[in-house]
């Protein structure tokens, strides 16, 4: 998921990009269209997930963000409202296999900070120790451009552990992991399973969960080492740090846009429940595809009340969205 600045995968940068390639293939095509808006009569009513634990609220996953989500989530379920179902997060795992909330591979460079104000150089998170990485590093202090509105708050970066036992409060709270997998910048497959399913199982949640990979290799892991019932879902396309966000995302869009049945490939072919995809590369046909055999689909990231309707509209099971706030999509209706 690329930030404005660098190549991090925020997902929401690849945006302008996308449609302007399939506006082109949109004019050509204009059955196409019909199909898709003929299609729309039958569809789900969309789960809405807070995106890196509402990153425009909060500085994104981080434990203020964590909390404070928990928070609003149990606050608006006292208040008799829907607003939101779940919470998304991003995982990379430390040199001693401890999960943490982190987008990046490396310690976040313009989110965070050494505690004795050296300057900040590419740290990957996976060659220094959890402790370390608690005792050298302090973040969330810093504002976030892309959110300049997200309240601040220095802190040390949370744990997958810590994020589980925050979350036991809210055992409705619906819990989406994304798997930040990139070697060799990251940890193997392997390990990361093995951690993750550890921390979830030691938790003893009852959350329902949902864990997203980004190849076929890491939904089979998780499925091997799941000692509980969860969503698998594949990422399409899968973005990581340091490649071109906007290729990726447009290569998906026109292979998605010529061959819709592709997502639904790549999701048999991992065995994965569900697949996550940009809203400019989840097309309508996509979405049929999949649903009628049983998948579904999640989306990210709306973040206006007009792309929030649209997404609402298109029949995805599930947004991931940075404003947790605009509301569920019933409110839509």
């Amino acid at each position: 998921m690329p930030t404005k600045k660098m190549l991090t995968l925020n997902r929401t940068p690849i945006h302008y990009f996308i449609l302007l390639t399939l506006s082109l293939l949109v004019t050509a095509c204009k059955s196409s269209t019909h199909h898709e808006t003929k299609s729309l009569t039958s569809k789900p009513t969309p789960l809405i997930f807070a995106h890196r634990a509402s990153s425009s609220l909060w500085i994104q996953n981080s434990r203020n963000a964590v909390n404070n989500t928990v928070a609003l989530f149990l606050d608006n379920k006292e208040k008799g409202e829907i607003r939101f179902h779940g919470i998304e997060v991003d995982i990379v795992l430390t040199k001693d296999n401890i999960p943490v909330l982190a987008h990046d591979p490396w310690v976040h460079k313009t989110l965070c900070r050494r505690k004795d104000d050296r300057v900040l150089q590419e740290v990957l998170i996976k060659n220094i120790t959890f402790s370390a990485l608690q005792n050298d590093y302090l973040c969330g202090g810093i504002r976030d451009s892309e959110f300049p509105k997200a309240i601040t708050a220095e802190e040390s970066v949370m744990s997958l552990e810590e994020l589980l036992i925050a979350i036991k409060k809210a055992p409705d709270l619906m819990l989406y992991l994304d798997i930040k997998l990139q070697p060799p910048l990251t940890a193997n497959t392997r390990d990361y399973a093995i951690a993750v399913m550890n921390s979830i199982e030691q938790a003893s949640i009852i959350n329902p969960i949902f864990i997203e990979g980004p190849d076929t290799a890491a939904i089979q892991y998780y499925k091997q080492h799941a000692s509980q019932k969860m969503t698998t879902v594949l990422s399409y396309p899968p973005f990581f740090a340091n490649q071109n966000q906007w290729l990726t995302g447009a290569k998906a869009a026109i292979e998605s846009f010529f061959y819709p049945a592709s997502a639904l490939k790549k999701a048999e072919e991992a065995n994965a429940d569900a697949i996550a995809s940009p809203t400019q590369v989840a097309n309508n046909r996509v979405r049929e595809e999949l649903q009628k055999k049983g998948k579904f689909l999640v989306v990210f990231t709306p973040n206006t009340k007009a792309d929030m309707n649209k997404a609402c509209a298109s029949g995805a099971n599930i947004i991931i969205t940075d404003f947790p706030n605009l509301g569920s999509c019933m409110q839509f209706d």
